[in-house]
């Protein structure tokens, strides 16, 4: 009996660790999410700024034809000037124009802003793509370092698995089936380790009859609490 409580605890070692290193498996893609995320993020940055580029080119455009348009009716006006008749047409006409100028002005000074936005969104657009290759490159790195790991922890899963295989292949049918089907109640820990002459799971007393039962090794030992198998330090063997 005390090998078969010594396999189980061998087992519970090796089960408590493939659950730590599922979970640590679990954190690889929320991991690759953040630096894809990082990456995309100076992507979007540089492709923004390329947009309001875009943007500005089409409202400097827009303002470029408004000019030429204003031009346009300034020079029809001021021909028309020429076949004006009385002092009342020429001044209204006169307003006309100076309120078109007036118009055309304000157009090409927008186009002047347009032009000097246009330096800027540019500067800002190197300054975002460098960032992006300097973010890529770092970034880039470190992913292919994670994909390294989690293969390395996907490898090292497979060995634990292995490993488990072959104690449980050591463990008397009955004995494995009540260590299963504590371990879905107990959150995995069906066994304790009685420390002190306490459950070290739920910390209550073993009283001394248990532990006299425990001494002789003749059967399984569970714990009058919490229900786990209990064993002593002197039966954990490698």
């Amino acid at each position: 009996m005390i090998s078969q409580i010594s396999e189980l605890i061998k087992l519970q070692d090796v089960d408590k660790e493939i659950i730590k290193t599922k979970k640590k498996l679990k954190e690889f893609p929320k991991i690759l999410k953040e630096i894809n995320d990082k990456i995309e993020k100076s992507i979007q940055i540089v492709e923004e700024a390329k947009e309001k580029l875009k943007k500005n080119q089409i409202l400097r455009d827009k303002l470029e034809l408004e000019v030429e348009d204003l031009k346009g009716k300034i020079d029809k006006k001021k021909t028309e000037l020429n076949s004006i008749k009385t002092n009342k047409e020429y001044t209204a006409m006169i307003s006309e124009i100076e309120l078109l100028e007036k118009k055309k002005e304000e157009a090409e000074e927008k186009v002047i802003a347009s032009l000097l936005e246009t330096d800027e969104i540019q500067e800002e657009i190197k300054k975002a793509e460098e960032e992006r290759a300097k973010v890529k490159g770092v970034y880039e790195k470190e992913k292919e370092e994670v994909i390294q790991k989690q293969k390395d922890v996907e490898v090292y899963l497979k060995e634990l698995e292995e490993k488990r295989k072959k104690i449980a292949s050591e463990i008397d049918e009955e004995y494995l089936k009540l260590y299963e089907d504590l371990g879905k109640t107990k959150g995995g820990i069906p066994l304790s380790k009685v420390v002190d002459g306490f459950c070290s799971e739920c910390y209550m007393k073993v009283r001394p009859h248990v532990i006299v039962e425990l001494k002789k090794g003749k059967d399984i030992v569970t714990c009058e609490n919490c229900g786990r198998i209990l064993y002593l330090e002197v039966e954990v063997k490698e």
